[in-house]
């Protein structure tokens, strides 16, 4: 959960809109650039052990210069009512992933978060069980583009070389569903 200030509190209970801006590779973008902006998450059927939300974001910008492939795109809102004015609030890091220009010059970005690193091979040495929970979750963050692991949702185990669930394990190296 995000910690927020009493003045933002404040203005989400009354009257108020959002304002959006983004980093793009350490440019600031305004919505005076960002032209189109939509933020998803994908949600499954039925949650279980091992599943995780990805979120998509969808951006059309008038570029300010060049902007590199799998640049970085961090999103943040901000609160506004009237003189008064928030703090601006980080919404998620996300990596472009495709990208389309039009001819009057307007870049088109499709960027996902780095949940979507995730999905890959990462256990490359080591096997579930001789290995912490606390190591595992730590490959996988350092895997997913040096993520902090977050230390409260670290998973709590009585032996710190056991992990609560061993999934089998492919020839592949994946997990398979059960």
């Amino acid at each position: 959960m995000q910690t927020v200030s009493s003045l933002y509190r404040q203005l989400w209970s009354g009257a108020h809109f959002v304002q959006f801006k983004a980093e793009i590779n350490g440019m600031e973008y305004t919505q005076t650039e960002l032209l189109e902006g939509q933020a998803t998450a994908a949600l499954f059927e039925h949650f279980s052990i091992g599943n995780a939300v990805a979120r998509t974001l969808k951006l059309k910008v008038k570029p300010k210069g060049a902007i590199p492939r799998m640049a970085s795109v961090d999103l943040y809102v901000r609160l506004v009512s009237g003189a008064s004015v928030s703090e601006w609030l980080p919404k998620g890091k996300f990596f472009i992933s495709e990208r389309s220009t039009d001819e009057n010059g307007i870049l088109s970005l499709l960027c996902y978060d780095g949940m979507r690193k995730a999905d890959c091979i990462f256990m490359k040495s080591g096997t579930w069980t001789s290995t912490s929970a606390y190591e595992i979750v730590s490959r996988i963050a350092a895997n997913m583009g040096g993520l902090d692991g977050d230390t409260d949702t670290y998973l709590k185990t009585t032996d710190p070389k056991s992990v609560p669930y061993l999934p089998d394990i492919g020839t592949n190296g994946t997990v398979s569903r059960t």
